[in-house]
């Protein structure tokens, strides 16, 4: 019950103090704005990603677009025939990162195992 109290007195001076108020009010608004702005309009650089397509079904190739419309992704566009070709150009420096969608990916997303 006492909690009660120091809080409401807390309250109420706070509230008789304009400036105090003002500060615990506009100070959060202001940091916000700040970093906001100090962050804010920065696009990131968009990663390629080499991509082996070892199914080789519609629904591959749907998901392969799908990764393709992600505004940061940039698909290589040639995929690899398979993943040691993939590795190869990882290790030469020309790929950041591969995927691998794997035989059987139709299957396990039609019957929701994915």
């Amino acid at each position: 019950m006492r909690f009660w109290e120091i809080g409401k007195r807390n309250l109420k001076e706070l509230y008789r103090d304009p400036i105090a108020l003002g500060f615990l009010l506009g100070m959060p608004v202001a940091f916000i704005l700040i970093f906001g702005l100090a962050a804010g309009g920065q696009t990131a650089e968009p990663v390629t990603l080499g991509v082996v397509d070892e199914d080789q079904s519609q629904i591959s190739q749907a998901f392969i677009d799908i990764l393709d419309d992600v505004p940061v992704l940039e698909i290589k566009s040639t995929t690899y025939e398979s993943p040691s070709q993939a590795e190869e150009a990882l290790s030469n420096g020309e790929l950041p990162a591969y995927l691998v969608v794997p035989n059987g990916f139709s299957r396990a997303i039609k019957e929701k195992q994915l």
